[in-house]
């Protein structure tokens, strides 16, 4: 599509080249810390997976998937949503897309809680707190067919090291 959406090919492309510097760059830490270290007989695994959520004439959305595991530290995942006008290749903020935030909190606990996440020994108002205490920019969010997915890393709604919840 890149004929009839020019400015998303463009934003795709500086993606595709950001992400693969990164990774590359990430491949040339992990070699220089195993030698620094000599710790060359241990695995260190840094990964970096791309879904496409959604692709149409109105939005793309990528969620990208980041495993890292470099023996000192261990077992970092993260997921980040990315969401574009796929008219204008502009990134869009979750508030572009949710002008009114007021029912999210207890529909994402609701949703939470119907397979997930019971919510025990945490305050009722982790979700409220979350969303009213996070900046726009500081959500991961995608755009998805079926709906605005969430996710929550480990520690963001949950003691750190229960992982990572999602509600669509």
């Amino acid at each position: 599509g890149a004929d009839k959406y020019p400015e998303m090919d463009r934003v795709l492309s500086e993606i595709e080249g950001m992400q693969t510097c990164t990774m590359e760059e990430e491949a040339d830490n992990i070699l220089s810390f195993a030698e620094e270290m000599e710790t060359a007989d241990e695995t260190q695994v840094s990964k970096l997976e791309v879904q496409v959520r959604r692709a149409d004439s109105v939005v793309v959305s990528l969620l990208s998937d980041t495993y890292s595991d470099y023996g000192f530290i261990e077992d970092f995942r993260g997921m980040w949503g990315s969401n574009y006008d796929t008219q204008t290749g502009e990134e869009l903020l979750l508030n572009d897309v949710i002008k009114d935030m007021t029912e999210v909190p207890a529909l994402v606990t609701k949703e939470l809680n119907s397979h997930l996440w019971a919510g025990e020994g945490y305050e009722e108002t982790v979700i409220e707190d979350y969303f009213r205490n996070t900046p726009v920019d500081g959500i991961s969010w995608t755009l998805d067919y079926n709906g605005v997915t969430f996710y929550f890393g480990d520690g963001d709604i949950t003691e750190p090291g229960n992982g990572g919840q999602t509600a669509t």
